[in-house]
């Protein structure tokens, strides 16, 4: 369970409260006067949080299964990320494309398959 709170809970409640306390876009926002925080920060960590999280969520999900199985998953997820955001420089789905969140969106999911390897 532990393990469960570290690498998927962890991860998704700081790239949400990220998200939440620093955008402009959340109605929680905290003016960048009272905190200043770099943009990397705060508009790139919370993707690779997302990133991370769910890579790790599917490789615990299927740690006890077939390494092809749970191959095939991973790879799904990792591939999800970064098609997203290319498919924002496309223009196939709305969003800014930025180059530094494939950068978070390809660590997010490498980080966890080498801490989570069994």
């Amino acid at each position: 369970m532990r393990v469960w709170i570290f690498h998927v809970v962890f991860p998704l409640v700081f790239g949400i409260a990220i998200y939440m306390l620093f955008r402009k876009e959340s109605m929680y926002y905290i003016s960048p006067h009272h905190i200043p925080i770099h943009n990397l920060i705060k508009y790139n960590l919370p993707d690779g949080f997302w990133q991370y999280s769910f890579s790790s969520s599917i490789l615990l999900i299927w740690q006890n299964h077939p390494n092809k199985v749970k191959k095939l998953w991973f790879g799904i997820v990792a591939i999800t990320g970064i098609a997203a955001e290319i498919a924002q420089y496309s223009k196939i789905l709305p969003g800014t494309f930025d180059p530094i969140d494939l950068v978070f969106f390809s660590l997010g999911a490498i980080i966890p398959y080498f801490t989570l390897k069994k």
